[in-house]
């Protein structure tokens, strides 16, 4: 089969660099087989633990929601009379408003839930490059036993959709949390406004969108901050020390040494 991208990884100069820093010869077929045996049970460890902190990171939105719900519903009850297009059936209307303590619960609510959504997608993003990881691992020592494992799919029909990729989907599945407690966090930044402001409704209208701009704006902000200064703290501090010698450019694919860090002047 034609490989792509990958194909760089199994370069012969690259593969023979690659297990001479692993400390293995390419002729001892034995002790290739046992990296190539734990670099796979790794790889399973990791994908086990990918969706161990999934399930735990879906159970706790599922609660944050839950608890959204409930303090929305849970306000004030009013019950009004209304004529309706027949002044023999009146309309009984009965309306649940939120509480003014309750919007502040649920803005403090939707603050917190938004972080713990972006959270997640930084979980997914680590937990998908150490999967990579091991799964480079397991094709490169693979080719080097020849075997093609993880390089070969068997395919019904040359013409068959691609599948859809779990770890892009559960990406989405972030992304639609992340908007909804935005859209949680906007509506109930605008019914405190609402509360407080204490004009005629076409005013408050005019405020109500200026503050919402205004909102969204900070969130713009807000997002470009933690990206540049928050998220860079949850970052690893170094790969290591990249490896010499081997070709370097556009594509070309590089190792690191944990045990050779950079000195630090």
């Amino acid at each position: 089969m034609n490989r792509p991208k990958e194909d760089v990884f199994f370069d012969s100069e690259f593969r023979e660099r690659y297990l001479e820093e692993l400390g293995i010869s390419s002729t001892d077929k034995i002790a290739v087989k046992e990296a190539y045996e734990t670099a796979h049970r790794i790889r399973e460890f990791e994908i086990e633990l990918y969706w161990k902190r999934t399930a735990y990171l879906w159970a706790m939105q599922a609660a944050l929601i839950g608890i959204a719900m409930f303090l929305w519903t849970a306000g004030d009850t009013t019950i009004s009379l209304t004529s309706s297009k027949s002044w023999s059936e009146p309309k009984i209307i009965i309306t649940t408003n939120p509480s003014n303590n309750s919007l502040w619960a649920i803005t403090v609510l939707s603050s917190l839930s938004l972080t713990i959504a972006w959270l997640w997608a930084a979980v997914i993003s680590g937990a998908k490059f150490w999967q990579n990881n091991w799964e480079r691992h397991v094709d490169i020592l693979g080719h080097a036993l020849g075997q093609n494992l993880y390089q070969v799919y068997p395919l019904q029909a040359p013409e068959t959709i691609p599948p859809f990729s779990v770890t892009k989907v559960n990406r989405y599945i972030v992304a639609a949390f992340i908007c909804f407690w935005n859209v949680n966090l906007l509506w109930s930044l605008w019914e405190l406004a609402s509360v407080y402001s204490g004009i005629s409704p076409p005013k408050l209208t005019i405020v109500c969108a200026v503050f919402v701009s205004y909102v969204v704006g900070c969130i713009f902000f807000l997002n470009q901050f933690v990206n540049s200064i928050f998220y860079s703290g949850l970052r690893m501090s170094r790969y290591g020390a990249p490896v010499e010698g081997l070709p370097k450019g556009p594509g070309k694919p590089e190792l690191h040494q944990r045990s050779r860090l950079p000195r630090q002047d």
